[in-house]
C-alpha cells in the first residue's frame, strides 16, 4: 500500500510539472510570436488619422466666392446644401437623371477635377440630365470657387478617396 501512494504521489507531482512546463512553454512562444508595440498617446493616434487626410486645395476665399456663384447658378437644381434631388438615381419622364447629390453623399467625388470642370462647362454628359452649360457664364477661377464650396461639404474620408483618385488621374499615385 505503501508504494502505490508513493506511485500517485510521484505522478501527481508529474503531471503538474508537465502543466507548468506546458503553460510555460505556451507563454514563451506568444510572448516571442507577438510584435507587441509601446502603445501610441491617445491623441497622437488621433493626430495621425488626422494627418493621414490630405490638405484641401482651397482656401476660405474660395469657398466663400463658390457658395455665392453656387446659390445663383447652382441651388436651384442640387439643393441649398448641395443634397440634390431625392431621386437622382432614377431616370425621369424625359429619360434623364434628375441632379445628383455634390454634398458627398453620391458619385460626384469619384470624378477627378478636370471633369467636375468639364460638365460645369458644358453641361450634363451625352444629354443624361438637364445641366446647362455654365462655361460661357462662369470663369475658370469662378468654377474653381464652386467646386471648392462643395468639396468643402464633404466629410474628410470622402475627399481623402477624391484626392487619391485625382492623383491617379494625374498619374502621381
Amino acid at each position: 500500500m505503501h508504494f502505490s501512494l508513493h506511485i500517485t504521489s510521484n505522478y501527481t507531482i508529474y503531471i503538474k510539472l508537465t502543466i507548468i512546463l506546458i503553460v510555460a512553454v505556451v507563454g514563451l512562444l506568444l510572448a516571442g510570436c507577438s510584435e507587441s508595440q509601446p502603445q501610441a498617446p491617445k491623441g497622437a493616434t488621433q493626430a495621425r488619422a488626422a494627418s493621414s487626410v490630405p490638405a484641401r486645395w482651397y482656401a476660405a476665399e474660395h469657398v466663400t466666392k463658390g457658395g455665392q456663384f453656387y446659390a445663383q447658378f447652382c441651388a436651384s437644381c442640387h439643393g441649398v446644401a448641395g443634397q440634390g434631388a431625392f431621386n437622382w438615381k432614377q431616370r425621369g419622364a424625359d429619360c434623364k437623371f434628375p441632379p445628383p447629390p455634390l454634398n458627398g453623399n453620391a458619385h460626384t467625388w469619384h470624378h477627378p477635377s478636370r471633369v467636375l470642370i468639364k460638365i460645369i462647362k458644358e453641361g450634363s454628359p451625352g444629354g443624361l440630365g438637364n445641366m446647362p452649360p455654365w462655361g460661357q457664364v462662369l470663369k475658370d477661377g469662378d468654377i474653381a470657387a464652386v467646386i471648392a464650396w462643395f468639396q468643402n461639404e464633404w466629410p474628410d474620408p470622402v475627399y481623402a478617396a477624391w484626392y487619391q483618385r485625382e492623383m491617379k488621374s494625374r498619374g502621381q499615385n
